[in-house]
């Protein structure tokens, strides 16, 4: 059975007040980040299902750690309950299983001196795949926790469309599923790595495969394929970072990072990796060193464990933090122009925080006058190149996400809510369209339209977008 036709839900996204004040979606995926705050308590996971992690196959270690890109001023991130269950997808029991199977496409791009996207052929590389492997998952957070279901590695991607299968727990009857991109080669999945979704829920059939769950992954190469940066005060010179990871739990196998990330939660930009060893009960621990340049001011020393042994740091991982051994966070670390020793990280600890891999952009479509009611079909989409004139509707269905809005949606209506779920820090256009005459083509000679950002490319950034009201107007 085919995953279904594309619609948007509106009103079917969940809020909540980040650490930083900024409202974010519910439900985007967590890839832990952890800050001086005490660890919590208070486990709001629910056990979910493994699922298969695919190929394991090595994707090389070497590329630069940076994550490239603009670092932002600050992380859209909120509690997502104790890292020690944030990627663990729990007990199979006794539930039945379903299969989603589809596509991943990594499409590159670049934005020209216009401010135009302008699409790179693959030809530009000889054809060869020049970023890491892809990480796919099925999650639940309608309770307000993210839960996995399921997740798998594409290990090798090719420029072609990648075939993937994802065995999830089939408890739920619908589920969301996502790609991210380790564009640096890092072997660590960051906030400024791209991402797409698949833009439903998928339904859960249990016992039964659900094909065509397609993603796209769009990868802005404007500054370089990936990779580089740093962090630092500006001197020029680096001091020495060095303690122990410790993990507090049973470990028969998985490398462990070492990682340095800035106070808004990108990262990360120095990592060290190591192989613990065993110690009593199971635990393990082994020392990391991590060059940091002088003067950067306050950091977060972040752990990671590759628990499920996919040669990849993801949400699914088990996640740690500067700690004083007592289950307190002692992030963040001041980095002066002396070297710094001692600095244990403790895996798993403390509560982990959401990053952005999506945001929404949401507001009201607003006519020029009166109501909508002779407006017929109305449209609004977060698109990934200028739209033309005399397009067809089917523009939509390479869009990062649109809603449609028609009959009695638009009778007396003075204002229509509109929500975009958009890949974080990417490029896009917000159009709006009507189509009184309702041919099924937008943007024709005296049609309404309209637009944010006066009709350019805007960044998404990191940050949801609220209040970004669209007035339509009767073009020429």
């Amino acid at each position: 059975m085919g995953a279904g036709e594309r619609a948007h839900r509106n009103g079917q996204v969940w809020y909540h007040e980040t650490l930083y004040g900024v409202s974010m979606m519910r439900w985007l995926l967590p890839l832990p980040l952890l800050l001086g705050c005490p660890s919590g308590t208070d486990d709001t996971s629910t056990p979910g299902d493994s699922g298969t992690t695919g190929d394991t196959g090595d994707t090389g270690t070497g590329g630069d750690t940076g994550t490239g890109g603009d670092t932002g001023t600050g992380g859209d991130s909120g509690d997502t309950g104790d890292t020690g269950d944030t990627g663990d997808t729990g007990d199979t029991g006794t539930d039945p299983f379903a299969t989603f199977a589809g596509t991943v496409t990594v499409k590159p791009y670049r934005i020209d001196e216009t401010g135009a996207r302008v699409d790179v052929d693959w030809a530009e590389f000889d054809n060869v795949f020049p970023f890491g492997q892809i990480f796919v998952a099925a999650y639940d957070a309608s309770t307000g926790s993210t839960v996995y279901y399921g997740q798998t590695n594409i290990a090798a991607p090719v420029t072609a469309p990648n075939p993937y299968t994802l065995t999830v727990n089939a408890a739920l009857p619908e589920l969301e599923v996502y790609a991210a991109l380790d564009q640096g080669m890092d072997r660590v999945l960051s906030p400024l790595d791209p991402t797409g979704r698949y833009p439903d829920p998928v339904t859960v059939t249990a016992n039964a495969t659900t094909t065509g769950v397609d993603i796209v992954i769009d990868v802005d190469i404007t500054s370089g394929t990936g990779g580089g940066g740093g962090i630092g005060g500006g001197t020029g010179t680096d001091i020495n970072v060095s303690g122990d990871v410790i993990i507090q739990e049973t470990w028969l196998a998985g490398e462990v990072a070492a990682m340095v990330y800035d106070m808004g939660g990108v990262g990360p930009w120095e990592i060290d990796w190591l192989t613990p060893t065993p110690g009593n009960e199971g635990t393990a621990e082994g020392a990391y060193s991590l060059a940091v340049g002088a003067e950067a001011g306050p950091v977060q020393m972040i752990g990671a464990w590759d628990s499920n042994l996919n040669d990849l740091i993801d949400p699914t991982d088990r996640w740690g933090a500067l700690s004083d051994g007592a289950g307190n966070i002692t992030n963040p670390l001041m980095i002066g122009d002396l070297d710094i020793t001692g600095a244990d990280i403790y895996i798993p600890l403390g509560e982990s925080l959401s990053v952005v891999p999506f945001v929404a952009i949401s507001g009201y479509l607003l006519p020029d006058s009166g109501d909508f009611s002779l407006y017929n079909r109305v449209y609004v989409a977060a698109l990934k190149y200028r739209p033309g004139i005399d397009s067809p509707i089917s523009v939509f269905d390479d869009s990062y996400d649109f809603s449609e809005f028609s009959g009695a949606e638009l009778t007396g209506a003075t204002n229509l809510p509109f929500t975009l779920v958009v890949p974080a820090n990417a490029q896009t256009y917000i159009y709006a369209f009507a189509d009184p005459d309702g041919n099924g083509i937008i943007q024709q000679i005296g049609e309404p339209i309209g637009f944010l950002s006066g009709g350019n490319v805007m960044s998404t950034g990191l940050h949801s977008l609220t209040n970004q009201n669209i007035t339509m107007f009767f073009g020429n």
